[in-house]
């Protein structure tokens, strides 16, 4: 049996058999109501709950009924069952992979068009909240130009570039280091949690923070990158020295935030990384926040890429302060 066909009759095996909806549904914490159906006559049917948001282009199998191009659907398949079955390969990440089934499953996919503007609002929103030096510093209490944690800390940051140019596997570049070091400093923080590592650039300056004021430990979490093969590399740029002070969780946001939270709280500073989409944003922003103590902060990177940023900003009633990044991305800081 094909990988494809083995994972067209597990799917249609988990919907059509009541008892395994129910424990789907109750596993990944999701409304029976929205799971589908499957009959051998009539295929998938989407409950009668499920409604079509603005901006969606349907479930991919209405797609396929729409006349999608056949090459693009089949390109997908391809890519979805290698994912499924890399899925099956990782025991500790199957209450992730029956989430991203059971959320597919009921969610339409969003039309490119839609997402694209999603963007350009929150590039034109970034760029008109966005704060100069002088305004920034003032915002969050920090004094004047700060050094770079490059120029802190060159052994370093010298040994991190070297790791990250031999890595095999190509990850994201720095990000908001200098402010994540300085906010470490300015907050005199002990307790910090962070989604989403990749090289570990983030990582590291936080860990050189921490290790300049001799207390505090880092929390960082991050799910295996899905058909990567970087398991081995995450946080390579992060020295053995450093890493007495670092806890490393390999688990999703949705499995580990809770879990490694309810051992922290309070927290004195959150930065997010990880899951980009805005179901994503808004379940990370939530958990921590709940977690700082107040005065803290949550550091968000690339808050261009949707809404959820600005919108949680909203909905806790707090003034982002607006940070330009790298490439022409956005950083924001919410204080608590």
């Amino acid at each position: 049996m094909t990988g494809e066909a083995f994972f067209s009759e597990l799917a249609s095996r988990a919907v059509t058999h009541e008892p395994v909806r129910k424990r789907v549904a109750s596993f990944v914490s999701v409304d029976l109501r929205l799971l589908p159906r499957y009959s051998r006559e009539g295929g998938f049917t989407q409950p009668a709950s499920s409604r079509r948001r603005p901006g969606h282009a349907g479930s991919w199998i209405q797609r396929v009924g729409a006349g999608e191009p056949h090459g693009t659907i089949g390109r997908r398949k391809s890519v979805n069952v290698r994912t499924f079955l890399w899925f099956l390969g990782q025991p500790p990440l199957y209450r992730e992979m029956l989430r991203r089934l059971a959320w597919s499953a009921v969610t339409p996919r969003t039309r490119r068009s839609y997402r694209e503007r999603q963007k350009l609002l929150s590039r034109e929103w970034c760029a008109a909240s966005v704060h100069n030096p002088d305004e920034s510093s003032r915002e969050l209490g920090l004094s004047g130009d700060l050094p770079s944690v490059a120029v802190l800390h060159p052994a370093a940051w010298k040994n991190a570039e070297l790791a990250a140019r031999t890595c095999p596997v190509r990850m994201g570049g720095p990000g908001a280091v200098d402010l994540l070091y300085h906010a470490c400093l300015h907050l005199h923080a002990e307790r910090v949690v962070e989604t989403g590592v990749a090289y570990g650039w983030s990582s590291l300056a936080i860990l050189l923070a921490l290790e300049a004021t001799q207390q505090g430990s880092l929390v960082s979490i991050d799910m295996p990158y899905v058909l990567r093969g970087n398991s081995g590399q995450v946080g390579c740029v992060v020295p053995d020295a450093l890493r007495k002070r670092w806890t490393l969780v390999r688990r999703p946001d949705r499995d580990a935030l809770p879990k490694v939270l309810q051992g922290m709280t309070p927290i004195d500073l959150a930065h997010y990384d990880s899951d980009k989409s805005e179901r994503g944003r808004a379940f990370g922003y939530a958990m921590l926040w709940s977690a700082l103590r107040p005065g803290g902060w949550l550091i968000s990177d690339d808050i261009h890429d949707n809404l959820a940023f600005r919108l949680f900003s909203e909905q806790v009633s707090r003034k982002p302060v607006v940070l330009p990044g790298r490439d022409g991305s956005y950083v924001g800081i919410l204080k608590k």
